[in-house]
């Protein structure tokens, strides 16, 4: 689809020179909380948080239920997890410290945290923190092994040595949240206190942000906080239920901060206004430049479908930042996809306006398709068809994992002993899996998620539950039978991975 062309005359003009429109009406008159009220509703979201910056003029737009069962509303104070977006306040952490010379960029990741190791041994000694921050590693996602919640951090960062990279050392980008958790302990040593207690001294408190956290049970203790929601498939017909909210301490500094909407406002002011926040410098504007500038180009197909379009063409990453082109103007923004949770940031610094939106509901796009609509009617523009081409991307997605499930992983494995199937399997990086029997059938439990497993012909199972669903598991028997080991493709960028059955004990 091509862009809408700019309004012309004066108001060309304006926005040539970097002056907002005063007025947010669509071209048929539709008003501002109108049109993204009809739009939450539209992608069946619970309860909405947004922001609109403009200047020094911020407007909330708060919208839904932050609890439907309790009928409660949402407001400007309520808490949200937002995710991925917490990547941003570890790099800007990190900035604060390389303002004090206790970290540069470009130092080594092993002169500050010794026991770093990747399974890549020429990336695990000559990585950065720049490499870290720009996901240039090479470290495959493997997010499974930690969202099954049964590793702390510290074991985590022991394992990251057994686990396979998706590509060579700064080849390019490939996004870990593993690779944060490391950025973030970095920072606790360079800085002498934990993650957490720096993010606190260091940005919350100065920011005003009193009520944000970094922990589920803080979040759940709060008295106004948003209840995480999945949609659910009731008689053919989308609806919505609650989900509990999920403990991601472990891997805290890539996604675990919970925060409202008017303290993401703040947040997004400091730093549409060179680190600078009440008249107090909180990171250098050489920092914050150097965090929002393009570090590494984006060819990663599994993300470049959500960020490319004709007015986005192509797509760079900073530092806890995505760095992109919209309709010809500079945008910094991020996104973040948490148990229940999902939500987008975005400015264009060179206008002075940003977008906030924080929603309880669980993976989906809707926040990047309000925060590209508000982007639209903040230059003048009308709106592209923001949903209609998310809503593309998802059927092709989906089609295309339908046809890769179809298409099976070729030849069936050897048939197996189903009574030799159960037992523990290890794997160094992953460790244990266990495979139980289950009536005729097994169950597989890894950490604390379990999922039942069909049998689709040989040694072969399809998990039935999530997050496992749809996955293969293949046993591989001894030539009698006997399984000795099982694989399982729990992250599509790598070769599946194999467990190996443990010693029985004596």
């Amino acid at each position: 689809m091509e862009p809408k062309r700019l309004l012309t005359g004066m108001l060309a003009l304006a926005l040539l020179l970097g002056a907002a429109p005063a007025a947010m009406a669509a071209p048929d008159g539709e008003g501002l909380e109108a049109f993204v009220d009809r739009l939450r509703q539209e992608w069946n979201i619970p309860g909405l948080a947004v922001a609109i910056v403009d200047g020094d003029r911020v407007r909330y737009l708060c919208l839904g239920r932050r609890d439907l069962e309790a009928g409660l509303p949402v407001t400007e104070n309520t808490l949200f997890a937002i995710g991925s977006l917490t990547k941003s306040f570890t790099a800007t952490l990190l900035g604060t410290l390389v303002d004090e010379g206790k970290v540069g960029w470009d130092d080594l990741v092993r002169g500050h945290l010794p026991g770093f190791r990747l399974h890549d041994p020429v990336a695990g000694e000559r990585a950065t923190v720049r490499d870290l921050l720009a996901h240039r590693t090479g470290l495959a996602r493997h997010d499974m092994m930690w969202c099954g919640g049964g590793f702390s951090g510290d074991e985590i960062f022991a394992r990251l040595r057994y686990l396979e990279p998706c590509a060579d050392f700064r080849e390019g980008f490939h996004y870990s949240n593993l690779i944060y958790l490391c950025a973030g302990r970095l920072a606790a040593r360079a800085g002498g206190r934990s993650w957490d207690v720096l993010l606190r001294e260091r940005l919350f408190g100065p920011l005003g942000m009193g009520r944000a956290n970094t922990t589920i049970d803080d979040l759940v203790r709060d008295g106004d906080f948003a209840r995480p929601y999945e949609e659910a498939d009731v008689d053919g017909r989308p609806s919505l239920r609650p989900m509990a909210p999920k403990n991601v301490d472990a891997v805290g500094p890539a996604g675990s901060i919970n925060a409202s909407i008017s303290e993401m406002a703040s947040w997004l002011r400091l730093n549409m206004n060179d680190g600078s926040a009440g008249g107090r410098r909180i990171v250098s504007a050489a920092a914050l430049a150097e965090i929002h500038s393009p570090q590494v180009v984006i060819r990663d197909e599994s993300v470049r479908p959500f960020l490319v379009f004709p007015e986005m063409p192509w797509a760079m990453y900073g530092f806890g930042w995505y760095v992109q082109p919209y309709r010809g103007r500079r945008l910094v923004h991020h996104g973040g996809t948490i148990h229940g949770y999902t939500a987008e940031a975005a400015f264009l610094p060179d206008e002075g306006i940003g977008v906030v939106v924080l929603t309880n509901h669980h993976t989906t796009p809707f926040p990047m398709v309000l925060t590209w609509s508000l982007l639209d009617r903040l230059l003048g523009y009308e709106p592209a068809d923001w949903g209609g081409r998310y809503r593309a991307i998802k059927a092709r997605l989906a089609e295309a994992a339908k046809e890769e499930q179809a298409a099976g992983s070729g030849d069936p494995a050897p048939a197996v002993d189903r009574q030799s199937c159960a037992g523990a399997f290890e794997h160094p990086g992953y460790g244990e899996l266990r495979i139980e029997r289950d009536g005729e059938g097994l169950r597989c439990a890894y950490q604390r998620l379990e999922t039942g497993l069909a049998s689709l012909g040989g040694g072969v199972f399809e998990a039935l539950d999530p997050p496992f669903t749809g996955l293969t598991v293949s046993f591989e028997g001894d030539g009698e039978g006997v399984v000795g080991q099982l694989s399982i493709p729990l992250d599509s960028s790598v070769p599946a991975i194999v467990f190996t059955r443990e010693p029985a004990e004596e």
